[in-house]
């Protein structure tokens, strides 16, 4: 596995960086904002430090705000909500499991082996379904299945501990 990431870390040393023709909102934005801060000239090492920043930290965000106008706010809410569920309920996920009676083998074979495969499968359909529809909707979609599988795990606390059942969970959960 070290050899294989490797071989991408040699290649990304070794090619050159692409030609790209920096974006004019994006660079008038910057130097409106270096203007107001008045770090224009950068002599000391304070005046650096705020022009950098400003540059690598607030910049953005003022050019992501002026491009997206009022859905910026809608966008970076979908962003920090989008797997909220997934990252709290995640981490209790194999308690969970060994509570209802599951034992380390079966979690380890489910989360592991089916659950990669099926993360394959879903970022596949994931990368069909947006070739098809675009993006808006199969992320919505999405985000109404993420907040749904929630209900499969009190699903899964009320039914009888089968192996299929929560392969089924998993397999929901992706």
């Amino acid at each position: 596995m070290a050899g294989l990431m490797g071989i991408g870390m040699l290649t990304t040393l070794v090619i050159r960086e692409p030609q790209h023709r920096p974006d004019r909102l994006a660079s008038q934005i910057e130097t409106r904002l270096v203007q107001s801060v008045g770090v224009g000239e950068r002599r000391s090492a304070l005046a650096r430090l705020v022009a950098w920043f400003s540059e690598a930290v607030v910049s953005p965000f003022v050019e992501f705000f002026e491009r997206n106008g009022r859905m910026a706010l809608m966008i970076l809410l979908l962003v920090g909500c989008y797997k909220l569920s997934d990252i709290t309920m995640g981490v209790m996920a194999n308690p969970f499991y060994l509570d209802l009676g599951f034992g380390l083998d079966d979690i380890a074979n489910v989360t592991k082996v089916f659950g990669f495969f099926m993360t394959i499968a879903g970022a596949a359909l994931g990368g069909i379904l947006v070739a098809r529809y675009g993006i808006m909707r199969p992320l919505l979609a999405g985000a109404i299945l993420v907040a749904s599988t929630n209900l499969l795990f009190v699903w899964l606390a009320v039914s009888e501990p089968k192996l299929a059942t929560i392969q089924l969970n998993m397999v929901n959960c992706l």
